[in-house]
């Protein structure tokens, strides 16, 4: 039963996606096919949390919008963290794949470390002596 909801919604949210993205990189190129794609996991995002409250009568808006503000503000400061740092410190391998692997790292530290700051709880999960309690 889950498994045929998944499917649908991800069927539907590739149709989205292909429209979008056409219409999309008409005016906006590549940065148009990138929006569309955000725009496409955005959409299944809101329809799992619709179906899920459906199923489960009720969620916890507040802490579930909580932790959605939290990773936006983790991800705009790795995404500005990463770039502010790899232009500082990487201008001279402007072309390297070096550049997007340290950009990943970067990134990856400085979301993990928002979050950690933050005491987002799916963060405070991950800790070692929980996964090894």
């Amino acid at each position: 039963q889950e498994t045929r909801l998944v499917a649908r919604i991800g069927i539907f949210g590739f149709a989205i996606y292909v429209f979008l993205a056409i219409f999309l990189s008409r005016y906006f190129g590549f940065i148009g096919i990138a929006i569309a794609s955000s725009l496409q996991y955005l959409f299944a995002f809101f329809l799992f949390i619709l179906k899920l409250k459906k199923r489960l009568g009720s969620l916890d808006e507040k802490k579930v919008g909580k932790s959605l503000f939290q990773a936006l503000l983790a991800s705009l400061a790795g995404i500005g963290g990463a770039e502010l740092l790899s232009f500082f410190l990487f201008r001279p391998l402007v072309s390297s794949p070096l550049l997007l692997l340290s950009r990943v790292l970067m990134f990856s530290s400085i979301y993990f470390f928002v979050l950690k700051i933050l005491k987002n709880e799916e963060i405070g999960a991950l800790s070692l002596k929980r996964i090894l309690s």
